[in-house]
């Protein structure tokens, strides 16, 4: 698995599957004018083909989850302060929750890309759910 999440490694150890971990080299960085659904494929993609590089003969999972507000890809927050910011603009609107699943394999020469699209409504006043979410630090 090319990720460093541990609420992934928790999503596959639930499925009852063997697998390693393996941080991704890919650095996120999004392609101006590229839409929010292409760069979560693409770095999900990235993620994995890096990692398979290392490891040629295996099966890869990458995977990546952004937020589009607007037709805008938003970025994983800075700090608690950038969050605050974040979900509090996101208020009172819908919001698309995108996550791409890319399987790689060099020798089986194989990509694969598929992504899920969830739409997310928010209530107007959601400052104690804020402060709530804040205080568990996974923003």
């Amino acid at each position: 698995m090319a990720s460093t999440s541990p609420r992934r490694r928790e999503l596959l150890a639930l499925l009852g599957l063997t697998f390693e971990v393996c941080p991704p080299t890919f650095v996120e960085q999004p392609i101006p004018g590229l839409p929010p659904l292409e760069q979560v494929a693409r770095f999900a993609l990235e993620k994995a083909r890096s990692v398979a590089c290392l490891w040629p003969e295996d099966l890869v999972l990458g995977s990546d989850t952004v937020i589009e507000s607007n037709g805008r890809l938003l970025g994983k927050p800075r700090d608690l302060e950038d969050a605050r910011t974040m979900l509090t603009s996101l208020a009172g609107q819908s919001h698309f929750v995108h996550t791409a699943v890319a399987l790689c394999s060099r020798v089986q020469a194989t990509d694969v890309v598929e992504v899920a699209t969830a739409t997310v409504s928010m209530k107007a006043d959601v400052t104690g759910a804020v402060d709530r979410y804040l205080a568990t630090q996974e923003s």
